[in-house]
């Protein structure tokens, strides 16, 4: 009763925070979009699941973006999930002085968080070259 009550709870609790700490971005590090996509000069790559694009900030930390349509997802739940593992795998990526958006094209719904994380890493990787 009680204590299978209280165990529920408290991992419900540590998930949670698991979560937040791996996805809330400070405004200050997440990109206008009206601003981004009216600039020129993007480099972009992509994937079958997502499109990154890119382009120098002129700060000294990056901003991220993460676009997902209904075609990634149906479910609002499900979008908002997905956007919070894109975003979460872009910071652990890191790097300076780049805004960066990163849209989910239909199918990427239905990945694993490790096949996402695998995919994104790639697209990292060209885009540092």
């Amino acid at each position: 009763g009680e204590g299978r009550k209280e165990e529920k709870e408290s991992r419900c609790k540590t998930f949670h925070k698991k979560l937040v700490t791996l996805s809330m971005i400070s405004r200050a590090k997440r990109v206008p979009l009206r601003d981004f996509f009216a600039r020129k000069g993007f480099y972009r790559v992509s994937s079958a699941h997502f499109l990154l694009t890119s382009s120098p900030n002129n700060l000294t930390f990056n901003r991220y973006a993460a676009v997902v349509g209904l075609s990634s997802a149906k479910s609002a739940v499900r979008r908002h999930y997905l956007k919070r593992k894109i975003l979460a795998c872009a910071i652990r990526n890191g790097g300076e002085g780049k805004d960066v958006v990163i849209t989910a094209r239909s199918g990427a719904g239905s990945l694993s968080l490790f096949e996402l994380r695998k995919e994104l890493d790639e697209l990292f990787k060209n885009v540092k070259k």
